[in-house]
């Protein structure tokens, strides 16, 4: 048996992709041996004559002409794709879109977005100290709603009516409405003004959602043995507080003595609730949290 060839198919003048392909010699007498040569277990000996076929070397052979114009190509595309690319934003085209046309997913994004943005400014304007007025502040505009007429109701009235705010029963909440109004400036400042201003009536909720969850993140911080423990818990596993927007303004004063005074008896505040559309088992339940 003769010994296995090899081509080498490199050649030293030059940079060249290629490989050795070993092959072995043609002889019509011989057959493989399986305990002379090193074989994988899939050729076995066999007293058939062996036929080597002759395999194909494929050379590749880059010159230093060939590569100079493969470079001056490409840069000429990349030059070619730079005038049609716009530079930067400024030459980014925008298109607006009606909301109808928008996906559920669009609407989503654009929600949060602007939500974000107003809790923002609102943060700074507000902390835990203020989530008590503001939360009066709240129910105040709110309880004024009466289920059988359908009037009155959180609509801001409380904020824009300077009759309704300086009612006694929302006298002492004048100066956090005032502070509403300086806020709700910067926040419309800051949003799209294609989408319009945001409303009295979401500012109040928003506001009063970071107020009180500020109020919470320190009741939390006060129970943890560890700074860090504590923001774990009050931001990782704190409960999410969704709020709807979309509220709508009213500048006309809710209608007057629909609100029950501070020291009112059982009675007056069981016809008030009761007004607002609150059910019996409602109303214990209610009255049974309240007391806890």
């Amino acid at each position: 048996m003769r010994a296995s060839e090899q081509i080498d198919a490199c050649s030293a003048s030059n940079n060249t992709f290629c490989a050795k392909t070993p092959f072995l010699a043609p002889d019509a007498n011989m057959a493989l041996a399986s305990r002379t040569l090193a074989t994988p277990k899939a050729f076995v000996a066999s007293k058939k004559p062996v036929v080597a076929r002759t395999r194909l070397s494929v050379r590749c052979q880059v010159t230093p002409e060939s590569s100079a114009r493969r470079d001056v190509l490409l840069a000429g595309a990349a030059a070619a794709a730079a005038t049609l690319l716009p530079s930067g934003p400024a030459g980014a085209a925008t298109r607006e879109m009606a909301v109808s046309s928008l996906s559920t997913f669009q609407k989503g994004a654009q929600r949060s977005a602007f939500q974000a943005a107003a809790e923002k400014v609102l943060r700074e304007k507000f902390k835990k100290e203020d989530a008590p007025g503001l939360l009066k502040l709240c129910l105040h505009d709110a309880a004024t709603y009466d289920a059988d007429s359908k009037t009155g109701g959180f609509d801001g009235s409380i904020i824009i009516s300077s009759e309704e705010l300086n009612r006694p029963e929302n006298a002492s909440l004048k100066p956090l409405a005032d502070r509403l109004k300086s806020a709700k400036s910067e926040v419309d400042a800051g949003i799209d003004p294609a989408g319009g201003p945001i409303s009295y009536a979401d500012l109040l909720v928003l506001a009063t959602k970071v107020a009180t969850m500020d109020a919470w993140k320190t009741v939390k911080l006060k129970k943890t043995q560890t700074t860090s423990g504590g923001e774990i818990i009050a931001t990782v596993y704190g409960t999410d507080w969704p709020v709807r927007l979309g509220r709508q303004d009213s500048s006309e004063a809710a209608p007057a003595g629909r609100i029950p005074n501070d020291d009112a008896p059982v009675a007056e505040i069981v016809s008030f609730m009761k007004k607002l559309g609150v059910k019996g088992g409602e109303l214990l339940l209610l009255c049974r949290t309240c007391i806890r």
